[in-house]
């Protein structure tokens, strides 16, 4: 079963202040859009941090907003943004500055369920099947 509330009232977590400490430790995907793993001492966790720039029209990527409004989804086996910022002054190693959206969502080692299926190929048994849609 899936709740999801209306995207003017999005989850709690959605619009609590994101962690102070957050470290951007490694590059963990650069397709579409650029995502780091980020680290916060204070909670001790883990967040998968996605950048979604601004275009040259000053327009937030509809992507992004899309991505947003999942917050309000609560369940078990669906990843959803903790933190997100609309807007966000970002300068890279070399020094390159933009404004991008970001999204935080919790992060998953292991990788996404698609990865196990077409990358590592691993076959799923009855028993796999019931673990990942019990």
């Amino acid at each position: 079963k899936i709740s999801i509330k209306p995207s003017q009232k999005l989850c709690p977590e959605i619009h609590s202040q994101k962690p102070d400490d957050l470290t951007i430790l490694k590059l963990i995907s650069k397709a579409k859009f650029t995502v780091f793993l980020a680290h916060s001492e204070e909670e001790d966790n883990y967040y998968a941090m996605k950048i979604f720039p601004i275009n040259r029209k000053d327009s937030i990527n509809p992507l992004y907003l899309c991505e947003k409004s999942t917050a309000g989804l609560k369940h078990k086996n669906i990843i959803v943004p903790r933190y997100t910022e609309d807007r966000m002054n970002i300068r890279s190693l070399d020094g390159f500055k933009f404004q991008a959206s970001v999204t935080y969502m919790e992060y998953a080692p292991y990788g996404t369920l698609y990865d196990l299926i077409k990358v590592k190929k691993v076959v799923l048994n009855d028993l796999l099947v019931r673990t990942f849609f019990h």
